[in-house]
């Protein structure tokens, strides 16, 4: 399992609620997302990843594996797992968290 790091990416799909998320932190097999409405555990979803840092964009299937409401803040939270990365997707995704990953540890 690859480790996720903390970091705020717009997602877009139409099968999203508003038919948009946040992701809240991402690694190179999935994304956690925050969200104004519930999406079925299983689900699969057609999702685009907007990674500004490199000035790119990833479109990919995902599943929900895990789906939960957050507390006091009417959205909900749902771990993403990637199920069809291309090749160039899996490169864009291990770049852009390269970036942060450096960015992260010049704050520590």
């Amino acid at each position: 399992m690859s480790p996720r790091i903390p970091h705020a990416i717009s997602v877009r799909s139409k099968q999203l609620p508003g038919y948009r998320a946040i992701a809240r932190d991402i690694s190179s097999g999935g994304i956690r997302i925050e969200m104004t409405g519930m999406v079925p555990e299983g689900e699969k979803l057609d999702i685009t990843l907007d990674l500004d840092l490199i000035n790119a964009t990833v479109t990919t299937t995902s599943q929900v594996i895990w789906i939960r409401e957050v507390a006091r803040k009417a959205k909900y939270e749902a771990g993403l797992r990637f199920i069809s990365l291309t090749t160039e997707a899996q490169t864009y995704l291990s770049n852009y968290i390269n970036i942060v990953k450096v960015s992260l540890d010049k704050f520590l």
